[in-house]
């Protein structure tokens, strides 16, 4: 199943990060009927969901997004991380001051980017870098192209995830198992699917 947590720029199709074998592909987690949200005091969104796929068994799970899609000219850069030592507190402490790129500086991205790009967290995280350039995103469109360079980050990390998490309503359809849906269903879709499933 695949929904995110992602950052940091690459280049061309070749991408930066940990590089390891194609991965195959990782199932995309969404709501499960009658789950109860998490309490206040508890982590939420993406992190609640990273940490019940945890608490289910998962030893690995990626979280991808993109930066750069807003200009549409491109390129769009995409970036698949993993934590794989869920109690390690260093890790955990890095992460809880990575949140939305828009609310740091430039200087805090890069900062940040630094560390978690460290050589000491090795074995204790994965991440990888891809980008879609102009000629991708003429090619097909800006959300293929932003979707396109999340999956082949995915691909690139050097452990295989069991899910991965995407931060938004569209998912990198090459991560989908087979009958899975790439985005998110309208209303009328939903609805539709209640009736079909009564009759």
């Amino acid at each position: 199943m695949a929904k995110g947590r992602g950052r940091g720029r690459g280049r061309g199709s070749g991408g930066r990060g940990q590089t390891g074998p194609d991965a195959e592909k990782a199932k995309i987690p969404g709501p499960v009927a009658g789950e109860a949200e998490p309490a206040k005091d508890e982590p939420s969104g993406l992190e609640a969901w990273e940490r019940r796929l945890w608490a289910k068994g998962s030893t690995v799970v990626a979280g991808t997004d993109e930066a750069g899609r807003g200009p549409l000219a491109g390129p769009v850069v995409a970036a698949a991380f993993a934590v794989l030592a869920h109690e390690d507190q260093e890790v955990l402490d890095l992460l809880s001051r990575v949140n939305d790129s828009k609310q740091l500086s430039e200087r805090q991205r890069d900062e940040l980017f630094r560390e978690l790009t460290d050589a000491k967290f090795e074995g204790r995280t994965v991440w990888a870098i891809e980008e879609s350039s102009a000629a991708d995103i003429d090619d097909t469109n800006i959300l293929q192209a932003s979707l396109s360079a999340m999956a082949r980050a995915v691909r690139r990390l050097k452990v295989r995830p069991q899910h991965v998490l995407v931060d938004g309503c569209n998912r990198p359809p090459d991560l989908l198992a087979p009958g899975e849906k790439w985005t998110r269903s309208s209303k009328k879709d939903i609805e539709a699917a209640r009736n079909q499933c009564k009759l």
